[in-house]
């Protein structure tokens, strides 16, 4: 018995000095941070049935439902927007400094998680002496170019009067579009998985049935294992957390590809014709090359309406794992931040057309972080997947963005 404990101890000591070889010591709460995201991530963008085609809100969690401005948005957004409303009704609204913050998950990750630490560097700035500073993340999972334009015509129409909007992104402006092309839908319509499947009422076609039965059994067994991790204490050995941590990742990518599937099956459902768009251009770089100019046109029209309503406005293109060279990797940066080849390929091909159009937005007078090397001397683990990234990684780019800002603010 004792050389079997004997035996184990070596094991879970050699699992450990591995990992910090490798530049990423062993930490149970950081593999505890990384499920619950998993978790979280899933939970978000499950679609949805209840066993006849149409939708319901019963799972736990945020779920999607069709927006006629913005194309989807979170269900439960409209109670919160209740409460923005009254605020800027308000006289606190007009003393204090209000950031709204768009784009996609990694704006709302900016928002949320880094929306404290905003705060806090912002108020320190003599500039902003004797206000309080609130941020207001209107981030969306799978948002790009026109859908955070359109959102903030929305919110000023509706009241909203922000001093200062930042806007997170490019990301899914290529990967989300060169994607919708692979599913047959235009790459300027959003996100396809969920634009047909709000919209084009496949779930009628038995084939395009099957294959969301199958996303929701992939994704529930993703959420399975992730509950029994966070609640057992395996998460506290290194080996057993590793091990853990590879079924979770291996039942995260056959979810993965059970909604490839079924956006595959949506696309080419003849109830999804009529949503899909007009024609994609199946020259690459041609494609790659409109989203750009869609994701340039979005950011000239923001900067416009910011200038008419006295807003600050600050460009945040985002870092990716799939920008190569931008960040020493980690071999399990490596490991989690496989892709999708269409996501892969915008990225490689795309982010250098990107940069080359930031310094169009820069010449014509916007304010523009190129965020894409915020971790490029960052050796530690700091990517969950190709875009998502933890805490340590949102406070390095909420520290990039605040100078930006202020310098905006002083500008103007």
């Amino acid at each position: 018995m004792l050389s079997l404990l004997g035996a184990l101890l070596a094991v879970e000591v050699g699992a450990r000095l591995l990992a910090r070889s490798r530049g990423a010591p062993f930490d149970p709460e950081v593999t505890r941070h990384r499920i619950a995201a998993v978790r979280s991530g899933f939970l978000e963008v499950a679609p949805e049935t209840d066993g006849r085609g149409a939708r319901t809100t019963s799972d736990s969690g945020p779920s999607l439902s069709a927006h006629p401005n913005c194309g989807f948005e979170f269900t439960r957004v409209g109670t919160r927007l209740e409460r923005e409303l009254a605020y800027f009704a308000s006289p606190a609204a007009q003393a204090n400094y209000d950031v709204v913050v768009l784009g996609g998950s990694v704006a709302s990750a900016f928002g949320i998680s880094g929306g404290a630490r905003l705060e806090r560097l912002l108020a320190s700035d003599p500039l902003f002496a004797g206000r309080t500073i609130r941020v207001w993340s209107h981030g969306v999972g799978a948002y790009k170019q026109p859908q955070s334009l359109n959102l903030l015509n929305y919110l000023l129409g509706l009241g909203c009067e922000p001093d200062a909007v930042i806007l997170v992104d490019g990301f899914n402006e290529l990967a989300v579009a060169n994607q919708n092309a692979t599913d047959g839908v235009s790459p300027a319509f959003p996100w396809a998985a969920e634009w047909l499947r709000l919209n084009g009422d496949p779930l009628r076609e038995p084939a395009c049935f099957d294959a969301l039965v199958a996303v929701r059994e992939a994704r529930a067994r993703v959420l399975e294992l992730c509950d029994d991790a966070l609640a057992g204490s395996a998460l506290e050995s290194a080996v057993l957390a590793r091990r853990v941590w590879t079924r979770i990742d291996g039942a995260r990518a056959d979810a993965n590809d059970a909604q490839a599937r079924f956006s595959a099956a949506v696309a080419s459902s003849d109830a999804a014709r009529h949503v899909r768009g007009l024609p994609v251009e199946q020259d690459v770089l041609a494609r790659l090359r409109a989203c750009v100019r869609a994701w340039r046109f979005g950011s000239d029209a923001l900067r416009a309406i910011c200038r008419e309503q006295s807003i600050a406005f600050v460009h945040v293109l985002q870092p990716t794992l799939l920008d190569e060279g931008s960040k020493p990797l980690t071999a399990g940066e490596r490991e989690r931040g496989r892709a999708l080849r269409a996501w892969s390929e915008a990225i490689r091909l795309g982010y250098p057309l990107v940069r080359e159009a930031s310094r169009e937005l820069v010449a014509r007078g916007a304010t523009f972080v190129d965020a894409t090397d915020v971790f490029h001397e960052v050796a530690e683990d700091l990517y969950e997947d190709a875009c998502h990234f933890n805490q340590r990684g949102v406070d390095l780019l909420v520290d990039r963005v605040v100078p930006a800002l202020a310098a905006e603010v002083r500008r103007h």
